[in-house]
């Protein structure tokens, strides 16, 4: 079926969407449920998600089943009505179009070398955004989103908006690319495929730490933390794949260092309890940070200073 959109809607994708998207997360997703189920004795995402929906559990779910096609297949749409992703694909088309190799172009060495280089750049940088969208308010917008989900599935990690997407892209597809130009396809496709199956592991509720390599790797107690209420652990374990990053700039939470992994299991998640109620109305979720969103703030703001002028002209009129 050829693009009906040239550019924006891919048609093609869809085989490559399946064998490497859909296929991967439901397998996780199954595996997750056995796990969880007969091994620990506990509620899986699979379980909470069908018997058990929550406001923020159906936030999620709107999240997968609508987006886990538009990430893939419609992205620059998607993407297109943020001002982050404006920037992206603005940077993306100019360093396609002006064939840029980069400022360090590494030659071939080979794929496993290769994908090794770009991954600890890709999740370098994806550390960099997830910090800045904590510590600088107006980047935060785009995060809060994500952080109001007040229990952990399996899906969590699909739920934060366009912004928040075409930022991290920024920091992660955009800095890979200005230091090593435009990767290889496969490249691509493994790096893509390491992050979703990350992002699918660290929201789920399997009590893991990885052991003694909790000091490499993020592990869903790890992420948990980062996910947590209580204000001792706000701003902490911001790593994606690799928790080195952490260690080494001090943004690792105390309580992790100190008390273990375990105290995870038991703290409460989300924002505050206004924060939590406003960002789990999925209708609202699905539009937050876009430019649509902006336009409707821009049309209440407007609408309330035509209502103060015109309360002010009757005042006026009195006198």
């Amino acid at each position: 079926m050829p693009p009906v959109f040239p550019g924006i809607i891919n048609w093609q994708r869809l085989p490559y969407i399946l064998a490497f998207v859909i296929t991967p997360t439901l397998l996780v997703i199954v595996a997750e449920h056995v796990i969880l189920t007969r091994v620990y004795k506990k509620d899986s995402s699979l379980l909470r998600l069908t018997r058990q929906l929550s406001d923020s559990g159906r936030t999620d779910l709107v999240f997968f089943l609508l987006r886990v096609v538009p990430i893939y297949m419609f992205g620059t749409i998607t993407m297109l009505i943020t001002l982050p992703g404006i920037a992206y694909f603005s940077a993306k088309w100019l360093a396609s179009k002006s064939a840029f190799a980069g400022l360090l172009p590494l030659g071939d060495p080979g794929f496993i070398w290769t994908l090794v280089i770009w991954y600890l750049l890709f999740d370098f940088g994806h550390y960099i955004s997830h910090l800045l969208m904590h510590r600088v308010p107006i980047f935060w917008r785009f995060h809060k989103l994500h952080h109001a989900a007040t229990e952990m599935n399996i899906i969590t990690g699909g739920r934060s908006t366009y912004a928040e997407r075409a930022f991290v892209a920024l920091f992660t597809w955009g800095l890979t690319i200005l230091l090593f130009g435009l990767p290889r396809p496969e490249i691509a496709l493994v790096l893509v495929l390491i992050r979703m199956l990350i992002e699918l592991l660290q929201h789920s509720d399997l009590p893991w730490d990885y052991g003694p390599l909790r000091y490499v790797l993020a592990g869903p107690r790890f992420h948990k933390f980062h996910h947590s209420a209580d204000p001792r652990d706000f701003d902490t374990n911001f790593g994606n794949l690799f928790t080195f990053w952490d260690y080494a700039f001090g943004t690792t939470a105390k309580r992790y260092r100190e008390e273990g992994s375990a105290v995870a299991d038991t703290v409460d998640l989300g924002l505050s309890q206004p924060e939590n109620k406003h960002f789990n109305r999925w209708y609202y979720a699905l539009i937050n940070e876009t430019l649509i969103d902006y336009g409707i703030i821009l049309f209440k703001w407007l609408r309330g200073q035509s209502k103060r002028n015109g309360t002010a002209s009757r005042d006026a009129d009195k006198l």
